[in-house]
């Protein structure tokens, strides 16, 4: 078989950007859940702290 050609097609372009949306939307799902469980903790150690 014979490549078509060396550079990106639509189809490449396509692929790469829904990865990257994925990646990105699983990222900023990870940080919320960091954010939402590192503000509960602070409380509690600022009150024993007192």
């Amino acid at each position: 078989m014979k490549q078509s050609h060396a550079g990106l097609s639509a189809l490449d372009i396509l692929i790469t950007a829904l990865v990257l949306s994925v990646l990105l939307l699983a990222a900023a799902y990870q940080f919320g859940a960091y954010d939402g469980l590192s503000a509960p903790s602070a409380a509690p150690s600022a009150e024993t702290q007192e």
